[in-house]
């Protein structure tokens, strides 16, 4: 990855001020150079999204000044195992559909009601949390709007108003298509009652019909209620990746 390429553009225009993303490729080589040429560049923000397993690079960028702010898990189902998905049986006693472009200003306050103090972004002290929360209702209401965001969305409704969702995007790898998850909340006024399964079983049901071969769903490591529903349910932790951030300036 080259520095022209790490420019968000979304991210710069929600804080006010220039910020980067990156995988941590760019910090292999001459990473204080890299980080000289950002600062010249404005860059006040640098972002990056690291594989746990190379902690070399990862105590490189610590070095750097870059901190941890997430850490992220990644569950994946194939369905190529027929059994494995005929076998799971989630009952819900609410309404489980796909969305309709309707439900995309309810989907984006849910969301925004449900990422408070959740994610890297929060973890950051020198953010500002409203517009932290702006994230996520943001990124729902493209998912529902915009299928360079999301391809479908899963909802679950109660007397016709939406109490969970879940989006997905589809992807194609080595002459293999998956979905991967986009983003989902449920209600804090609905939890524990079977809504996030139900959800999640919807998307599989989805992706077997449409002929995928896996789904994949990341979350963050210590959201062990999510991660034990995604286990009970028959997906197999894989990759892990940290999430983050250095101030330059």
């Amino acid at each position: 990855m080259r520095i022209q390429e790490i420019h968000s553009q979304i991210d710069t225009d929600r804080f006010g001020f220039k910020i980067g993303k990156t995988d941590g490729e760019l910090f292999r080589v001459q990473p204080k150079k890299v980080i000289e040429t950002l600062k010249a560049q404005g860059y006040k923000l640098i972002i990056a999204r690291v594989s746990m397993n190379d902690i070399a690079l990862i105590n490189a960028m610590e070095d750097l000044g870059f901190r941890i702010k997430d850490s992220q898990l990644t569950f994946r189902f194939d369905l190529n195992k027929n059994s494995a998905l005929q076998s799971l049986q989630m009952e819900s006693s609410f309404e489980i559909r796909k969305f309709k472009v309707s439900d995309a200003d309810a989907l984006a306050e849910l969301a925004k009601n449900s990422f408070d103090n959740y994610g890297h972004y929060f973890a950051d002290s020198k953010l500002d949390n409203e517009k932290c929360k702006a994230i996520y209702a943001d990124w729902t209401y493209n998912s529902c709007t915009d299928s360079d965001v999301a391809d479908q969305i899963f909802v679950s409704s109660y007397n016709n108003n939406p109490n969970g969702f879940l989006s997905f995007k589809l992807f194609e790898k080595d002459n293999k298509r998956y979905a991967a998850g986009g983003i989902g909340a449920v209600d804090s006024k609905f939890r524990g009652k079977n809504i996030f399964p139900a959800l999640v079983l919807a998307g599989l049901e989805w992706g077997l019909e449409i002929g995928l071969d896996w789904e994949e769903h990341n979350t963050l490591v210590n959201n062990t209620a999510v991660n034990r529903s995604f286990s009970k349910m028959g997906f197999h932790a894989g990759n892990h990746v940290i999430t983050m951030h250095c101030w330059l300036s």
